[in-house]
C-alpha cells in the first residue's frame, strides 16, 4: 500500500520506519511499481508528483495515487539504509492483451 502515496509520503513513511526500527532491522518491500511498466509509459494519467500519478485509465484507473520508481528512486528514498537487495521483476503478459508489467523488491536494513 505504500506505493499508493505521493512522494512526500513515502519519504514520511520511511523516516518513520528508520525511527522505529532497531540497527540492523530489516524494512522488506514488494511490488513497488516500475517506470518500465507498459502502463507507465502507455496510460493516461494526471501527474501528482514527479514520481505519482492518479490515472485515467488502463490498469490502474480508480485507485487513486499510484507511485512509480527507477533503480535511482528506490536508491535515493532509501538513502539512509544499506539496500541487501533489489530485484526487478518483469511480467510479460501475453493474452489477452499483451502488456510488460514491472515491480521491483527490495530489503533495505537499518545501519548499525
Amino acid at each position: 500500500s505504500v506505493t499508493h502515496n505521493t512522494t512526500k509520503s513515502i519519504q514520511n513513511v520511511i523516516k518513520m520506519a528508520l525511527k522505529a526500527l532497531k540497527p540492523g532491522g530489516k524494512y522488506m518491500a514488494f511490488d513497488w511499481f516500475d517506470i518500465n511498466s507498459d502502463a507507465y509509459k502507455n496510460d493516461e494519467k494526471i501527474e501528482i508528483d514527479s514520481n505519482t500519478f492518479v490515472f485515467k485509465n488502463g490498469y490502474f484507473a480508480g485507485l487513486g495515487n499510484v507511485h512509480f520508481s527507477d533503480e535511482n528512486h528506490i536508491k535515493e528514498l532509501f538513502s539512509d539504509f544499506k539496500i541487501d537487495y533489489l530485484i526487478n521483476n518483469i511480467k510479460n503478459q501475453l493474452l489477452p492483451t499483451p502488456k510488460l508489467n514491472s515491480s521491483f523488491t527490495f530489503v533495505a536494513t537499518k545501519s548499525l
